[in-house]
């Protein structure tokens, strides 16, 4: 799925990976890509620590060729190859027998050999092991990092919050959300949603905006509902994410959650990065186009003299 993914913005015979294989089991080979009309238009790729194995192999292709952009962390690090061996006992044996690298030579599978299962799971020590030559170039020249998932042209981190935030507001939110919705909050009756969710609807930027009133209703949630256990005095400090959070339940329910995504993306630090990032973008995709025109003006030209 990745060299096919890949293969849709990659022009034709451009490397999207290599596999270094074990042989005689899994022997080298390069996957190319064979689209002789690849879509050009810009993109940027957001990673983070969590973006591994075909993933990966989509970023470090559209990275080593300058086709994209890549916006937001390290990625995990995952490019092996595993061959399935059936034994005896009706069991069996996955062996690694390959290793993906990307079109500049980078390997994507991040060094396992030091700490434990669950250090390399959690990726801990995570810079452990990496080879002391790990820069590489891409097609432009553009200097990029190998040995440990794919490294970012921005990076950026996500908000350090939005995780404790999510663990203590998101149970209470669904709850109030849940009456909200059913039109059980005296005062907020227009709030009330009483149809299927219309999943093609394009949300406006005035739609569900909850404002001071609508926390105020929150609060008076939380003192008569003592079984959830929170610092309701947190409700003032919190309040942006707060009304970002009601509004995507509500969204959600409205319209479905692909519609309420939007809501979230509009704080979401590496999501905007990207959007701003798209003009430079534009500018590698266009001058990827100008080199493979040329290159594939020239076979026309020849067979004309």
């Amino acid at each position: 799925q990745a060299w096919k993914v890949a293969g849709i913005f990659l022009y034709r015979g451009q490397k999207i990976a290599s596999i270094a294989g074990r042989p005689p089991i899994y022997h080298t080979r390069n996957l190319l890509s064979y689209n002789e009309k690849p879509d050009d238009y810009p993109l940027v790729v957001l990673t983070n620590r969590l973006t591994a194995s075909s993933a990966e192999i989509v970023a470090g292709a559209l990275q080593d060729h300058d086709r994209a952009l890549i916006v937001g962390e390290r990625t995990f690090g995952k490019g092996l190859v595993q061959s399935l061996f059936e034994l005896a006992d009706g069991s069996a044996l996955t062996l690694t027998t390959g290793r993906y690298r990307t079109p500049s030579g980078r390997l994507i599978q991040r060094d396992y050999s030091r700490g434990s299962f669950y250090d390399y799971y959690l990726q801990r020590n995570y810079a452990a092991g990496q080879p002391a030559e790990s820069r590489y170039q891409t097609d432009a020249g553009r200097a990029v990092y190998g040995g440990g998932g794919i490294t970012p042209d921005v990076e950026i981190a996500p908000s350090p919050r939005e995780g404790e935030l999510q663990q203590l507001w998101l149970d209470p939110v669904f709850e109030f959300v849940r009456q909200l919705v059913a039109g059980q909050v005296r005062g907020l009756e227009t709030f009330r949603i009483d149809k299927p969710a219309d999943h093609a609807h394009r949300l406006a930027d005035d739609e569900y905006l909850v404002n001071d009133e609508v926390i105020s209703a929150f609060k008076a949630f939380l003192r008569e509902r003592r079984e959830i256990k929170v610092d309701r005095q947190r409700v003032d400090k919190d309040a942006g994410f707060l009304k970002r959070q009601i509004r995507f339940e509500l969204v959600t329910a409205a319209y479905g959650q692909d519609t309420a995504l939007k809501v979230l993306l509009e704080a979401d630090s590496q999501a905007q990065q990207a959007v701003a990032d798209i003009p430079k973008a534009a500018e590698m995709a266009e001058a990827l186009r100008q080199v493979w025109t040329t290159v594939t003006r020239k076979p026309q030209a020849s067979a004309r003299r």
